[in-house]
């Protein structure tokens, strides 16, 4: 029987190749979270002035 090959978006990746791209997803997550903070707080100054 022949092989049938798959369309790309059916081929599962590697457990560790997903937990890699999560991993940097949560790390873009925290430069987002920080940079908001960032945000907020140059708000505030500007708001108190």
């Amino acid at each position: 029987m022949e092989e049938i090959p798959l369309p790309s978006y059916l081929k599962v990746e590697s457990s560790s190749s997903v937990n890699s791209q999560h991993s940097t997803v949560n790390t873009q997550q925290s430069t987002i979270n920080s940079q908001q903070s960032t945000v907020n707080s140059q708000q505030s100054t500007l708001n108190f002035n």
